[in-house]
């Protein structure tokens, strides 16, 4: 048991976007090194290789992001419970394996999702490829909850194929997604709150006691996408959208939001080849990474 916070990386963003890229947000992990030089940094990295300008379907894309999913299972269920770590993504599809992780330590508790994104990522493998991208990073909050339509590959993580409940789900900043997303959390009443909900401190101080209360004293794992942020603040993403949350609603979610109920965090989506000249994205990512680090004793 160590009492320092760690920091645990994985470089992978193939799951991110239509059509993969390199360079994109798997290089997110290798900033902590750079700025954090005197914390534990483990980073998770494919065994496999890539071709970059290979055109893959739907099922070679599942099937290759399982392997990360299991890579990431395997390390971070040998990390000790009461061992506090960060991970940092990679796109937002490292989420399924690192909460599955943490949820199997959890076996007599009902772990909550907190998670701030400006997407949903809760289709379906066919919703996906009927109305997206067909991005892993877009299924996995779908996958947590054990849906019937979901990859039987991803259900078979860990020990539990539905270790998250519709009840324990709270999105924070939402603004991007499809049709048949937002039918499936209106139709198993998902809290789901927008940025234009967060568009000041007074809305989301309501936003906060409304998902206190309903979180109850349970334990949950907080899962930060970076493009919840305005592009202004957070440039350096790999997939943008506009009207996002200000740094000082995030940095205001976060300093009311983190506790000891708190089992897991998450940073995902950082890209450093978006930032600006000014490295607006660098300066902020650290900034909110510091936070954490000072709240989460």
């Amino acid at each position: 048991m160590s009492d320092k916070i760690k920091f645990v990386g994985v470089s992978y963003g193939r799951g991110a976007a239509k059509y993969p890229i390199i360079d994109g947000c798997e290089k997110g992990p290798e900033v902590i090194p750079v700025l954090y030089p005197d914390y534990e940094f483990f980073n998770i990295k494919p065994y496999w290789d890539f071709e970059p300008d290979k055109t893959i379907t739907l099922n070679q894309r599942l099937e290759e992001n399982l392997k990360i999913q299991n890579l990431i299972y395997d390390y971070v269920s040998k990390i000790d419970k009461n061992d506090k770590y960060i991970l940092i993504g990679g796109d937002h599809s490292v989420n399924l394996a690192d909460f599955k992780a943490i949820a199997d330590k959890y076996p007599d508790d009902d772990v909550a999702l907190i998670y701030i994104d400006a997407h949903l990522d809760i289709h379906s493998p066919k919703s996906s490829e009927l109305e997206a991208s067909c991005a892993p990073h877009g299924m996995n909050v779908r996958h947590l909850l054990g849906d019937k339509d979901s990859y039987s590959g991803f259900l078979n993580i860990g020990k539990n194929k539905a270790p998250l409940k519709s009840y324990n789900l709270f999105y924070l900043a939402s603004r991007s997604y499809e049709p048949s997303e937002k039918k499936f959390v209106d139709d198993n009443y998902i809290y789901m709150k927008s940025s234009d909900d967060l568009s000041s401190i007074g809305k989301a101080d309501n936003i906060i006691s409304e998902v206190k209360q309903k979180l109850n004293g349970k334990k949950f794992v907080l899962s930060f996408d970076l493009d919840c942020l305005d592009t202004k603040f957070m440039p350096s993403v790999q997939v943008p959208e506009q009207n996002g949350i200000s740094l000082n609603v995030a940095e205001h979610l976060l300093n009311n939001l983190i506790s000891d109920n708190m089992v897991g965090f998450e940073f995902v989506e950082f890209a450093p080849k978006f930032d600006d000249e000014n490295k607006t994205g660098l300066k902020n990512f650290n900034l909110l990474i510091d936070l954490v680090l000072k709240l989460w004793k």
